[in-house]
């Protein structure tokens, strides 16, 4: 659905409500689209909502129609662009069949392109030299071999040559048996040249939801991303939380609502030296102010770095688990705390360790009975094979009991090595996990696996 400028811009409606002299009151910029949407709803029809996104642009101050025009100028048509193609890449794979992802994977992340793209020039420079010197004995074509070989993999095969995390998603109906969703929810590249993204908090939002994440180069940051339908996300524009202030990296967003409008995230950030807790305020879950330290650990204790938070509401305030390490390993500490800023000295959580596996990365999660529960990570060594499990309070939040059977192990294209940072929101039917999955075949498989298994025996004691 296109919007026009009189639904996208308030002043300049205001102005021609004001030319017209008619009441304001009188009149509802959103009921045609209501009224659209109900009825394409109604038939099972396709649509792409334009209006929200375009009103974003126009909050953040860029103008997505030509000057005294009604058509769009070129950020307009890039928007309406990255609005429809992820719904009509939706649409041809599930016409190719219900198993089929819902973002191909025939498509090559941008460093890998680029790369390809090198290694293709290489080669060819290489095969020059080499015809030059030897002329055209049969040795001497092996570069231009190898460069047909990058070439059919750039666009044919598209297999990416380095290991990537990437948002993907799970359903189920119980809250503990999960069914993996096809295809991907956040990929790397995108808006924000994302060369990994994870670290997912999804929110219900004004026409659908808000999604927070990890995203943008090795110094990250915290991005968001909208959707209709919880399954096609489109990149926003701007930070969330970006670098200043000391921060070298920020990660690990949750959002929470603290009532009257108000929303809380909470976020890791580090200095490069240690990793905090943070927090900040919000009214539209974009602008994020007043940043203050939620949880500092002490440069002097057994674990310095926090880590990883999940927060919910309780009984008298608010529960927080996090992740703390340093050099005597990881270990979930959790806080209480009345307000949602001030927090009490943090204890560690009991009845959740198993056999030496290493925990991170915990999420909270409410049945609709009241009973509390904790998705968290954990692998055994190597984050080679990291599976999601599952524990249930015993009591107010400090002590756990292992639920098993519920869950998420490795598996899946895009999760095949591993599965990490889950977070659990309620959705019609039942309930959506989003988490991110590593890495999935690339042609450096055999290095990444090497690597990380020579560091997980050179950190073992």
């Amino acid at each position: 659905m296109v919007p026009d400028r009189l639904q996208v811009k308030a002043d300049y409606f205001a102005h021609y409500i004001g030319w017209l002299d008619a009441d304001p009151g009188a009149y509802d910029r959103e009921k045609p689209y209501r009224l659209l949407a109900d009825f394409w709803r109604g038939g099972s029809i396709a649509f792409v909502d334009l209006l929200l996104d375009f009103r974003r642009h126009h909050d953040v101050g860029e103008c997505v129609y030509l000057d005294h025009d009604i058509h769009w100028d070129v950020k307009g048509r890039t928007a309406a662009v990255r609005a429809v193609v992820p719904v009509l890449e939706a649409m041809l794979s599930e016409s190719v069949g219900a198993g089929a992802p819902l973002r191909s994977a025939r498509r090559l992340p941008p460093r890998d392109t680029r790369w390809g793209l090198y290694l293709l020039a290489g080669l060819g420079l290489v095969q020059a030299g080499l015809f030059v010197v030897t002329g055209a004995q049969s040795w001497g074509w092996l570069p231009l071999a190898g460069a047909a070989l990058v070439a059919v993999n750039l666009i044919l095969v598209k297999r990416p040559f380095f290991p990537y995390d990437r948002i993907l998603s799970a359903f189920s109906s119980d809250g503990f048996h999960w069914r993996r969703e096809p295809g991907i929810r956040l990929d790397v590249g995108g808006l924000q040249r994302s060369c990994q993204v994870y670290s997912p908090c999804a929110v219900a939002a004004e026409g659908g939801w808000r999604m927070f994440y990890r995203g943008g180069g090795y110094d990250s940051r915290i991005f968001s991303a909208f959707s209709t339908d919880g399954l096609t996300w489109r990149e926003e524009l701007g930070e969330r939380v970006g670098l200043g202030g000391g921060n070298a990296r920020v990660d690990f967003p949750v959002v929470v609502p603290c009532g009257q409008g108000q929303w809380r995230m909470y976020y890791a950030a580090t200095d490069g030296e240690r990793w905090r807790i943070f927090c900040r305020e919000s009214t539209d879950l974009l602008h994020w102010e007043g940043e203050r330290i939620a949880i500092d650990m002490g440069a002097a204790a057994d674990y310095p770095d926090a880590m990883d938070p999940t927060v919910i509401d309780v009984e008298g305030g608010w529960r927080m688990i996090f992740n703390a390490s340093g050099t005597a390993g990881y270990c979930f500490y959790t806080a209480f705390s009345r307000d949602g800023a001030d927090w009490q000295s943090p204890v560690p959580c009991r009845g959740l360790a198993a056999d030496g596996a290493k925990l991170r990365n915990p999420s909270f999660f409410r049945l609709a009975n009241g009973r509390l529960y904790l998705y968290f990570s954990e692998y055994a060594g190597s984050i080679v094979g990291s599976r999601i499990a599952c524990a249930a309070a015993v009591d107010d939040g400090v002590k756990w009991q292992r639920q098993e059977g519920g869950g998420l192990s490795s598996g899946g294209p895009w999760g095949e090595h591993g599965v990490f940072c889950p977070a659990i929101t309620p959705v019609p039917g039942g309930w959506r996990m989003y988490y991110g999955g590593y890495w999935g075949r690339h042609w450096c498989e055999w290095l990444t696996l090497y690597h990380h298994r020579r560091r997980a025996r050179a950190s073992d004691p």
